[in-house]
Order: C-alpha cells, then sequence, then structure tokens
C-alpha cells in the first residue's frame, strides 16, 4: 500500500479566534471586566460574526468571559461580554 502523508486540517476560524482571545486574556492584554464588542472583534480580527460568536460562546463555557445581551435603538441585537478572569 502507497504511505502517503496525512493531510492535516488547518484549524478552523472560531478555533483560532478562541485561542487568540484566550492568548489576550491570558497575557492581560484584555483586562478583566473588559467590554468586548462582537462586531468590533469581528472586524479586527477580519472574521464574520459568525465563527466569532462561536469562538466566544466557547469560552464562555469555560468561565473566561461572560455573556450579557443587550438591545441597542437600532432594532438590531448587539451582544457584548466580559472578561473573567
Amino acid at each position: 500500500m502507497l504511505q502517503l502523508p496525512e493531510i492535516v486540517r488547518p484549524p478552523s476560524l472560531a478555533a483560532t479566534a478562541k485561542r487568540l482571545l484566550q492568548e489576550a486574556i491570558w497575557s492581560g492584554q484584555l483586562a478583566l471586566g473588559a467590554h468586548l464588542v462582537e462586531t468590533t472583534l469581528a472586524e479586527q480580527f477580519q472574521i464574520s460574526r459568525g465563527p466569532l460568536r462561536e469562538a466566544l460562546r466557547s469560552l464562555a463555557s469555560e468561565g473566561l468571559v461572560e455573556f450579557h445581551p443587550r438591545r441597542v435603538p437600532s432594532s438590531s441585537t448587539r451582544r457584548s461580554m466580559r472578561c473573567r478572569t
């Protein structure tokens, strides 16, 4: 049988965003209680809000961030997160 190297998949955008956010929290770049706005983070990472939302949900399940939804006057929902350590 032909021996070929295994194809290694690159990490997903959500996994990459999660890792970068974890590093920022652990290093202190994101301070305890820092207000994280989903749309702003998505723009900074240059990714859509879907993968970012997935990363934030994962971090929330680990207790690194808290989720605080709020309504904004434009009738769209803005999500915000707060860092926890």
